[in-house]
This record gives C-alpha cells, sequence and structure tokens, in this order.
C-alpha cells in the first residue's frame, strides 16, 4: 500500500512518530542514551511534541539530575502547545522529579483557557462524540442484554436488533463525516477514548472516512492505532489479509500475514513496529502499562496451534 504523504497539506506527524517509536522502545529496554538523541531529533522536526515523548525525556534527563533542563524544555513545549489541561507540576510529582515550588508554579500557569475559540470547538466536538457513543453503546447493551428485536423512535414498529445497530452505525458514521466537512475535525486533538470504540465500530463505513481518518493522523490528531485497528476490522470483514496487524484475522487466515509486509505497513502511518498495542492512547502513566512486543506477538499468534 502506498500514501502519498503530500496530497494532504504540509503537516506530516509520520517521520516524528517512527522516530519516537524507536525512541520509546530504546528507553524501555534501557538505551537512554540513545533514547535521548531520537526524542532530540524528532522535537526539531518543527512540530508540537506530543506529551507522552515529552515526559519520557523528561524521564531521561531526570536520570542525570538535570533539573535546570527539564525546567527548560518543560516551558518551551508549553509555550509551543499552549499548554495543557493538567497540573505539570502533578504529575512531576508523582513521577519523583523534583523540581523547586517556583518552577512548578511556573509550570502551572499554562493552563488552557477553555474560553478561545479553538477550546470552545473542541468541546463542541468532544460533545457531539459523547452523543454518539451513547446511541452506540444504547443499543450494544440492548444486544448484550438478549433483547431480539427494538421499537423504531417515531413509528409503530419493531425491528431486529442487529438492524438496529447496523442503522445506528451508520447514523454515526455520517454523523462524522459531517464533522470532518463542515467542523475540520481532522484538525482537532481530540482526546477521547469515545472516539476510537466509534471509529472500530465503522466496518465498511471505514473507506468513506478513510482519506478525512488519514489526515487526522497525520496532522497528529489521530492515534495511528486507531487507524490502523479500524481499517483492519473492515478489511477483515470483507475477508482480507490483515494490513497492520492490530485487529487480528481469524486463526483461518493467519497464514496471509507476513512480518516483513507489517512492519513496511506501519512505518507508512506512523504505528509502531516495536509494539503490538502501542502507548499513544493506552498509557495510564507514561511507561506504566503491559506493552507487547510486536515480533513475539505476531509470531506467537502465526504459529498457535
Amino acid at each position: 500500500m502506498f500514501f502519498n504523504f503530500n496530497s494532504f497539506g504540509l503537516v506530516n506527524y509520520i517521520p516524528y512518530y517512527n522516530i519516537t517509536n524507536e525512541a520509546e522502545w530504546n528507553f524501555d529496554n534501557g538505551n537512554f542514551g540513545k533514547a535521548e538523541t531520537q526524542f532530540k531529533f524528532a522535537f526539531n522536526l518543527g512540530l508540537i511534541p506530543k506529551w507522552k515523548d515529552v515526559l519520557l525525556y523528561v524521564k531521561i534527563l531526570n536520570r542525570k539530575h538535570n533539573k535546570k533542563l527539564i525546567y527548560k524544555t518543560l516551558l518551551k513545549q508549553l509555550q509551543k502547545k499552549g499548554g495543557t489541561s493538567f497540573k505539570i507540576s502533578e504529575y512531576l510529582i508523582k513521577e519523583k522529579i523534583k523540581l523547586s515550588k517556583i518552577q512548578y508554579f511556573d509550570l502551572d500557569q499554562f493552563i488552557i483557557d477553555s474560553n478561545t475559540t479553538e477550546q470552545k470547538q473542541i468541546k463542541y466536538l468532544n460533545n457531539c462524540i459523547d452523543s454518539m457513543y451513547y446511541l452506540d453503546q444504547e443499543i450494544r447493551n440492548k444486544q448484550r442484554n438478549n433483547i431480539k428485536n427494538v421499537k423504531v423512535e417515531n413509528e409503530n414498529k419493531f425491528i431486529n436488533i442487529q438492524d438496529a445497530q447496523n442503522n445506528i452505525d451508520s447514523l454515526n458514521a455520517q454523523k462524522l463525516l459531517s464533522l470532518f466537512q463542515n467542523k475540520e475535525l481532522a484538525n482537532f486533538e481530540i482526546i477521547n477514548y469515545k472516539l476510537s470504540i466509534l471509529l472500530i465500530h465503522l466496518d465498511s463505513r471505514f473507506f468513506k472516512l478513510k482519506n478525512y481518518l488519514f489526515l487526522m493522523l497525520k496532522n497528529g490528531n489521530l492515534d495511528p492505532f486507531d487507524f490502523a485497528v479500524s481499517n483492519d476490522r473492515a478489511i477483515n470483514k470483507k475477508g482480507e489479509c490483515s494490513e497492520y496487524f492490530s485487529y487480528l484475522p481469524s486463526i483461518e487466515n493467519r497464514d496471509c500475514l507476513s512480518y516483513q509486509d507489517i512492519t513496511r505497513n506501519r512505518m507508512e502511518i506512523g504505528l509502531s513496529t516495536y509494539y503490538f498495542r502501542p502507548s499513544f492512547n493506552f498509557y495510564i502513566t507514561v511507561n506504566n502499562m503491559m506493552k507487547y512486543p510486536l515480533e513475539q506477538y505476531f509470531y506467537d499468534f502465526k504459529n498457535k496451534g
């Protein structure tokens, strides 16, 4: 597969992701010097670094007891990003990264103003996603409770639960398409796990949104794993082989998987070639969630009895 990276504009986080994916792997394996060099290189690509990467880099600096550079780095990234929605001091204290009280205070002043036009738009988009997620989960909860038929709203008839679910998924896909076309969803970083669930449930509708989702990924506003797993589920349901090994195919179809193809495809969208399910949206705290090495997970899956 091939994407023309220049066809969607100038911003391109994919090289950044590929560098920081390797830096994260080196960090987790104790190769701190190499990880530090790679993070610094990624931070100089002219993009706004992701907080996950900044905080991993700060952990490296903390090992060297370089408090001055920790403060300088965080201050610089806060200024570039325009702030955060959380207090930096609380994270630093939790991770036992000690700065002075004055430095904590300075960093905590960069709380994002919720009244800006951008933040109001993000709030609106989040509310739309929450509303779609409510419909998504309401119909699936009924299915889990073995409800066979549901009444059609404003109509005096009942339809099969599977048909009702399909209608909801189609409606949500249309709403997402509208948000991309009319509200420029691809230009905003939406930190909302509910969007990931909606994308997983697109199935064949994924293909109508694929270019918008890729643009969102390329802009740095969509986790590459979310793009990959939505794509893989959609093509797996068509009987085609997984492109990114993110949504596992059936055991019967495992022979079509090629590790070389998987790693090449992953690099083309900035998805980690080191971890099966990488850390972008799956950290509870930085470096504090079990991660499975991709190669080990791949060959274990291929060799199942």
